[in-house]
């Protein structure tokens, strides 16, 4: 699992890493029963503080991705349809508030991105 952080974005350390491994563990690149990197490997290799990455596996337990037993380590939990679907429902409702400056900015009737998205959705 690689993670990239970048200090000059406007999303805190610890959310760019969260959202990292959530979307290895939804896209399959971190499997199920997976041992994590280490809270302390973790922020060596990204070059981030502990605390940085004690919070980040604090929120994926807190969110059911990820379960840490105490000496062992941090481990993948099995995928819950109900977390899946709210992370790609998260995920949707980004896309569409973008769609939405986006037709703000452009001046588009709701009509019109209406039919936009219909002659979309038919190429796909």
């Amino acid at each position: 699992m690689k993670n990239v952080v970048q200090n000059i974005s406007s999303i805190p350390l610890y959310e760019q890493i969260k959202n990292q491994i959530i979307d290895a563990i939804l896209n399959d690149r971190v499997k199920t029963d997976q041992k994590l990197p280490s809270i302390r490997a973790l922020a060596r290799d990204l070059k981030v503080s502990v605390i940085t990455t004690t919070r980040v596996y604090k929120e994926l337990e807190d969110l059911k991705y990820i379960k840490t037993v105490q000496g062992i380590g941090s481990f993948v939990l099995p995928e819950n349809d109900e977390i899946k679907r709210e992370a790609l429902a998260s995920k949707l409702d980004e896309v569409l508030y973008q769609m939405i400056e986006l037709q703000q900015e452009m001046n588009i009737s709701d009509e019109e991105l209406f039919n936009i998205i219909t002659a979309l959705k038919e190429t796909v």
